[in-house]
This record gives C-alpha cells, sequence and structure tokens, in this order.
C-alpha cells in the first residue's frame, strides 16, 4: 500500500500463503530499498489525512503498526509480551501526536480502538497499550 502511494512497486513474487516468511522478507526489502533512495523516500503523495511524505508515514504509521502488533501476536499465542521500553514510549508519544493532529479520526476502522483505562503509575508499555485501544491486563 504505501510503496504504490508513492509510484513504487513490490515485485514480490511469493504467495504468502505459501511462505509467509519468505514474502514478508520480500516486502521488507522492497520498503528498505525505497527508503534507501533519497528521491523516493522523500516523495510526497495525498494520504488520507492529507499530504504526507513516504519516509514519515513509514515512520509514523508501519513503524507504529509493527509494534503494537508484535505485543498482538505475543498475546495471541502466548508468547512473550515484552516490547522495549524506549520503542513502547516512542509508538505511545507518536500515537498521542497523530490523535492531537487528526482528532477521532484515529479511532475507529484502521487506526486505533478506543483507549482503555490504566493506571497513570503503569508501565509505559501498559500506558500505550491502553492507549491504542489494548487491555494489558
Amino acid at each position: 500500500m504505501f510503496l504504490g502511494r508513492v509510484g513504487a512497486e513490490l515485485s514480490a513474487t511469493t504467495n504468502v500463503d505459501d511462505d509467509p516468511v519468505q514474502a514478508w522478507g520480500e516486502v521488507r526489502d522492497a520498503m528498505l530499498s525505497a527508503l534507501d533512495d533519497p528521491a523516493v523516500a522523500q516523495r510526497e503523495y495525498d494520504g488520507g489525512m492529507g499530504p504526507m511524505v513516504f519516509e514519515e508515514s513509514v515512520d509514523r504509521f508501519m513503524a507504529t503498526d509493527l509494534t503494537v502488533h508484535a505485543w498482538d501476536l505475543a498475546r495471541a499465542t502466548g508468547g512473550d509480551e515484552s516490547l522495549d521500553p524506549d520503542e513502547a514510549a516512542l509508538v505511545l508519544e507518536r500515537a498521542r501526536s497523530l490523535e492531537q493532529q487528526y482528532g477521532d479520526a484515529m479511532r475507529g476502522a484502521g487506526g486505533f480502538k478506543p483507549a482503555v483505562d490504566i493506571d497513570d503509575d503503569a508501565s509505559v508499555q501498559d500506558r500505550m497499550l491502553a492507549f491504542v485501544g489494548r487491555d494489558p491486563r
């Protein structure tokens, strides 16, 4: 989706249903290649919430998604739910910034769920998860 917004192509050859690890690697490599090319990385596009720069949107949205969904997968599979505290703090800061910038548009379909009440003295990971609508308890 992000590559298409800036006219870059994904030349993945592996079907995700056949080999999800290989397909993930192909997508990751294509994204890294696009981000390494200044002409693509700095390309602007009209996003759903206004003008965006490719590398900034990848950082703001995809990095946030990967962190939150890493926890989702760990929770769903009984894995280690621990996130790097610095990454959790960065995601919390980004999420708050997105909500300030876009308001309620960031909550609902395709965005954050309604925030979950949590104690102010909870860990940064738990506060981040609660802010994006996960119940870490």
